[in-house]
């Protein structure tokens, strides 16, 4: 009886292990997203205030 539910435990241990380490794949991945998106929305507002600069200066 005591094997058996060590061996439970065992594998009951590895398959949480393999979920933390696929849900800190995620975590890493939705980090990286987000970085991503940030300097996309920077990039763009840059673009705009460039372009409002050009069109202020023309008139």
């Amino acid at each position: 009886m005591a094997v058996a539910l060590l061996i439970l435990n065992a594998a009951t241990l590895y398959r949480n292990t393999l979920k933390l380490v696929e849900n800190e794949r995620w975590v890493s991945h939705t980090h990286k997203v987000l970085t991503e998106l940030e300097t996309t929305l920077s990039t763009l507002k840059d673009a705009k205030t460039g372009q409002q600069g050009y069109l202020v200066r023309r008139k």
